[in-house]
């Protein structure tokens, strides 16, 4: 897969501040932080990064720049583009694989801890350097930092004892385009 184009437009997003959901609100009652609105344009960057994001909707913004569909939208789902969404379109695909302590997880893989309730809503990362769950780097929007690029996946995945991130997801399962695959 050719990822720079991927890599490239995470770059664009570091800074970006991280928003709370909310529960009680559909993640396609508003355009932000979950981007999952099918009827609205994909926001600037400079837009994005005044409203900010959480986790998935960073996810979701890969997914819109490069035509790649988000969970649950086109059902309309009341979770559409959120972590549980995520979680169970990948799950039910057959696509999602637990960690595996001595896996070398390339760039592009995304890791997930699945939502359990509004107070632990789970969390989405994507590899950006690749190594093992304790030493390769992550992409993600996480509370306090916003987006960042290449950070440790240890800050997060050690915050629980057991790891954080509890399965994972190849980029041909979640970011299907062919625009990005080599010839």
């Amino acid at each position: 897969m050719a990822l720079q184009p991927v890599l490239d437009y995470i770059k664009t997003l570091v800074g970006t501040p991280y928003i709370w959901w909310k529960d009680g609100q559909s993640t396609l009652d508003t355009l932000q932080p979950f981007y999952a609105t099918p009827d609205e344009d994909v926001p600037s960057i400079e837009n994005i990064k005044r409203l900010g994001t959480n986790c998935a909707g960073f996810i979701n913004l890969i997914c819109r720049n490069f035509g790649a569909p988000i969970p649950g939208v086109s059902e309309r789902d009341y979770y559409a583009g959120g972590t549980p969404a995520w979680y169970e379109s990948l799950n039910a695909r057959g696509k999602l694989h637990l960690i595996d302590t001595m896996k070398i997880y390339p760039i592009g893989t995304l890791l997930l801890a699945q939502y359990i309730d509004p107070e632990w809503q789970g969390h989405v990362a994507i590899v950006t350097s690749p190594g093992t769950i304790k030493t390769c780097k992550i992409s993600h929007s996480f509370p306090e930092i916003g987006v960042v690029m290449d950070e440790p996946v240890g800050l997060t995945h050690e915050l629980v004892e057991s790891g954080y991130y509890t399965t994972s997801a190849n980029i041909e399962d979640w970011l299907p385009d062919t625009k990005l695959v080599n010839t």
